[in-house]
């Protein structure tokens, strides 16, 4: 498979595999960005069971910033040595902006099958949701995480 394909690939009514590997960082670098079988699974799953039910309650379009990442990707964007987005089981989500943003994060939270949603800020004034699933919830919390 080829990056070029994942944009035929959908996992869900509104969501293509492409949007869940797609990395400018990774492109730069030429970094192959593509999940293996059980990672795809798990994206699968990730947005069968939080992203694609949060898409069809908002009505809206649900931009991924960041979605799988490669272990070479995560090491280049400092992502944590244990980040869900590893196995494909995470995506940041870009908001619009405030009130989308909160409206989203309120869905999100309401799932269930929520392991970890985080309304993540860094020093820059940047701000985006983390939102990631697993078989097992922890439905981890935070509506104001400042990232490092």
């Amino acid at each position: 498979m080829t990056l070029q394909e994942t944009k035929f690939i959908k996992l869900s009514e509104h969501f293509t595999l492409y949007e869940l590997v797609c990395s400018v960082t990774a492109e730069h670098h030429r970094i192959n960005n593509l999940p293996d079988a059980t990672q795809q699974k798990n994206l699968t799953s990730l947005v069968s069971r939080i992203l694609e039910p949060a898409r069809v309650t908002l009505g809206l379009p649900i931009a991924i910033s960041s979605g799988f990442r490669s272990a070479e990707l995560n090491y280049l964007v400092h992502g944590s040595k244990r980040s869900q987005h590893l196995s494909g089981s995470a995506a940041d989500l870009h908001l619009l902006d405030e009130a989308y943003g909160r409206r989203l994060f309120d869905i999100l939270k309401a799932n269930t099958n929520v392991d970890q949603l985080l309304m993540e800020h860094n020093s820059q004034g940047t701000c985006w949701i983390h939102v990631s699933y697993s078989k097992r919830p922890r439905h981890l919390i935070n509506d104001n995480y400042i990232q490092k």
